[in-house]
């Protein structure tokens, strides 16, 4: 009975240290990529990323230069550019400005 009960301490043991070490590693990873969104380069990167993916969807020019968000409070897209399907520019605006706490996602408003 002693050996199987310290195989059961060793058992609980490496568990809870794999467990331990599970939770450091995610929480480094939240820290991370908390830092990583709050970078205007990341930003930019995920604009260019979901632009090019509604350029292919709507088969159409779809543009962000750069992208500025901080945290919930304003958004600022610079050189937002939007073509129609004939290629003619719907939209051109150099600097768009937008304050987030004027979105409410409850009353569908922006």
């Amino acid at each position: 009975m002693k050996i199987l009960s310290e195989i059961i301490k060793k058992i609980l043991y490496n568990f809870l240290k794999l467990s331990w070490r599970t939770a450091e590693l995610a929480v480094i990873v939240v820290i991370l990529l908390i830092f990583l969104f709050r970078s205007h380069s990341f930003q930019t990167f995920l604009a260019a990323k979901v632009t090019s993916y509604y350029s292919i969807v709507l088969e159409t020019d779809f543009l962000i230069d750069r992208v500025k968000i901080n945290g919930f409070e304003y958004i600022e897209l610079h050189n937002l550019f939007i073509a129609d399907l004939a290629g003619d520019t719907i939209l051109y605006a150099p600097v768009v400005k937008g304050n987030l706490k004027d979105f409410s996602f409850e009353n569908k408003f922006a």
